[in-house]
């Protein structure tokens, strides 16, 4: 007899006081309800060889989801419970990965705001760049002029968010938070802001299977 339960609060098992009938215990901690029952088998032999049916199909299942001693009359199978409970896993960085994030964003932020107000919009600044003066805040001051000119701070934040949303990465991740960082700051709101948008929606997405 083979049939496929959802038990919210229990767990069956078989009985210890009869080798033929299966009585309700309390889940453990996690558990999401699904199992497999199987039984009740006629001996231990049948028992054994349904256990390694189930592990020559390549179901899945490993040897340590399979539950019940082999003497016992009514066997269970765990039928992928914490597969279930991974597959609902969220996207949700850990904590030294937000720490490495809260970096990377007030970083971004930090220098787009020093380019801003003291390069940017600096008057002396920005005749003496105009002069000719061959200095290294002049060329970054340049470079930041053409990128924010044409919108690639923002492109670049809504382009990478857009791939994070189709498949969350930490990497991904924060290249755009930087980007959006750098974008919010040097008058790529629009499309930064949408970044933004995009990178909250993927907190929301199922997180990767390893590997």
């Amino acid at each position: 007899m083979f049939s496929m339960t959802r038990l919210p609060r229990e767990l069956w098992r078989p009985s210890r006081r009869r080798r033929n009938s299966l009585h309700a215990t309390p889940a453990g901690a996690g558990a999401t309800g699904y199992r497999l029952i199987v039984g009740p088998l006629p001996n231990s032999a049948a028992a054994t060889g349904l256990c390694a049916h189930f592990v020559a199909a390549r179901a899945p299942l490993s040897r340590g989801q399979i539950r019940g001693r082999a003497d016992c009359a009514a066997m269970i199978v765990d039928a992928a419970a914490r597969r279930h409970t991974d597959w609902m896993k969220l996207f949700l960085p850990n904590a030294r990965a937000t720490n490495w994030l809260l970096v990377i964003g007030f970083c971004s932020i930090g220098y787009a705001l020093y380019m801003r107000y003291l390069a940017v919009e600096q008057s002396t600044v920005g005749l003496a760049c105009q002069t000719g003066l061959n200095t290294w805040l002049c060329f970054t001051r340049q470079i930041t002029i053409v990128l924010f000119t044409y919108s690639v701070f923002g492109w670049i934040a809504v382009i990478v968010a857009a791939l994070n949303l189709l498949r969350p990465s930490l990497v991904l991740f924060g290249l755009a938070l930087a980007a959006a960082g750098c974008g919010v700051v040097l008058y790529n709101v629009g499309l930064s802001s949408l970044a933004v948008g995009l990178l909250v929606l993927s907190l929301a997405r199922r997180a990767p299977e390893p590997g």
